[in-house]
């Protein structure tokens, strides 16, 4: 469904589309965590679009269960088509990050915003805490990813999106000592992916 729907959708607004860094992670073999900023709903599909197959194939993406998930359709074709599963923002956050191991013991790579939701304004805002506790206790590569031009193209509030340039930057995969405190890999990740946008 992404190659024949999903892409070709945003091949229509994301023009010109620009990946920048793919081979940071074409010798990667096993999962990941993706870490990006979050200012559109285009940036899930540019994400997918820009990363390698062999990844993509394999990839969850945690979406807001307060948001994606308040109605069935709408949560059931997300999964379908991009790949996400009911991730809380509030409230059970220990059991979304305990099902993103899970997916990681499994073989899957898993993309989640740090940031908690789109920015309204297009800049990034300060990362979560919870990203500094899937990323000791994953024990994975973790690859920022910068996204740029797609709050231009469809930011928060806007009914539709209207075409664009968007560019995806990969950054070279970071690691993190398991049992390291769990704030410090949050500001390293949020300089890795503000370097990126």
């Amino acid at each position: 469904l992404q190659r024949v729907l999903l892409f070709p959708v945003h091949r229509l607004v994301a023009r010109p589309f620009v990946v920048e860094g793919r081979d940071a992670v074409e010798g990667i073999s096993g999962p990941v965590l993706i870490v990006a900023n979050h200012c559109s709903h285009l940036d899930t599909p540019s994400i997918l679009r820009a990363l390698p197959w062999r990844i993509r194939r394999r990839s969850a993406v945690a979406a807001a269960a307060d948001y994606f998930y308040r109605s069935r359709p709408i949560g059931s074709l997300a999964t379908l088509i991009l790949g996400t599963f009911p991730f809380s923002r509030e409230g059970g956050v220990r059991s979304s990050l305990e099902r993103c191991g899970q997916f990681a013991d499994d073989g899957w790579s898993i993309l989640i915003y740090p940031e908690g939701t789109r920015s309204p304004s297009g800049a990034m805002a300060p990362f979560r805490s919870g990203i500094g506790l899937l990323a000791t206790q994953m024990s994975v590569p973790i690859v920022p990813i910068g996204v740029s031009g797609t709050h231009r193209a469809w930011p928060k509030g806007q009914r539709l999106p209207r075409p664009g340039a968007v560019t995806v930057r990969i950054g070279a995969p970071v690691t993190v000592r398991p049992g390291a405190d769990p704030a410090e890999p949050v500001e390293r990740l949020e300089r890795a992916v503000a370097a990126l946008t």
